[in-house]
């Protein structure tokens, strides 16, 4: 029983990882290190890389149909998508806004019938 328990539970992990796409986010502040979301400051500007991989092959949504919500943070610039690595490169300049909250966040969209992404970047003041 436990056998097939961690048989299936394996196929299940397996499934869900090749139907859903993969999107990371880093932050980097104006002098370009890397920043611990924990601690961002009101009022500052810093640069969310995003990087997307598709983990399914054959995606049918074009790359510049990923939408992007924020609350608490204004997208001041943004570069187009580049193809690098496998994947794809976006980068965000950013700036925290004042809106009383201890947490903001940008959030990166991607809606299919394979699971699409959905990933918070969560920030902490």
């Amino acid at each position: 029983m436990k056998k097939l328990f961690f048989t299936l539970t394996f196929f299940v992990a397996f499934i869900m990882t090749t139907l859903a796409c993969n999107i990371t986010f880093t932050l980097i502040d104006s002098k370009g290190n890397t920043v611990n979301p924990q601690k961002v400051k009101t009022g500052e500007t810093y640069t969310v890389v995003v990087v997307y991989k598709n983990t399914h092959g054959n995606c049918e949504i074009p790359i510049k149909d990923t939408k992007f919500k924020t609350d608490g943070v204004k997208v001041v610039s943004a570069t187009d998508w580049k193809a690098e690595n496998g994947g794809y490169v976006r980068k965000l300049k950013i700036e925290i806004t004042d809106n009383k909250k201890s947490e903001v966040f940008i959030q990166a969209l991607r809606t299919c019938d394979r699971g699409g992404a959905d990933l918070k970047l969560v920030l902490k003041r």
